[in-house]
């Protein structure tokens, strides 16, 4: 995908440089989870085993999805942000055109969007707002 940038260089620290770059988490938050779980905001990261908690703790608290954090340990980081959209998943590819089907967010918002996204001018051409999941107890009778 032309739009997502490519990877820079390997090793184990890569994760949190991308992660800083990529603007999808803020330098506060990043750095509250980071002296949370490693008593510094500024870790040395020795191996890859040593992302797991916090990619763990970024994705339990939906401040990243699975599929950001695979790019960002691809040294991915740009792209995830199209228009006023935060790109939170790959849904697929859209038929025989150059445009991919993601799941989204606008910027400051909740709500999620499913959009899709022309690869050859990185430009939204189709937006839908994707219903929110009725509470299970919405579906008992009573």
């Amino acid at each position: 995908m032309m739009f997502l940038s490519k990877p820079e260089k390997s090793g184990s620290g890569l994760f949190i440089s991308c992660l800083r770059k990529s603007g999808l988490v803020s330098n506060s938050v990043l750095e509250g989870v980071l002296k949370d779980l490693f008593e510094t905001a500024d870790p040395k990261i020795e191996s890859a085993a040593s992302l797991i908690p916090l990619v763990s703790r970024l994705i339990e608290h939906d401040a990243l999805t699975l599929w950001q954090a695979e790019m960002l340990l691809q040294g991915k980081w740009q792209g995830f942000h199209i228009e006023d959209f935060e790109l939170r998943d790959i849904i697929g590819k859209a038929g025989d055109e150059p445009t991919w089907i993601f799941l989204a967010r606008k910027t400051g918002e909740v709500n999620e969007y499913v959009i899709t996204i022309n690869t050859q001018n990185s430009a939204v051409s189709e937006v839908w707002q994707r219903p929110r999941p009725r509470p299970l107890s919405q579906w008992s009778e009573g």
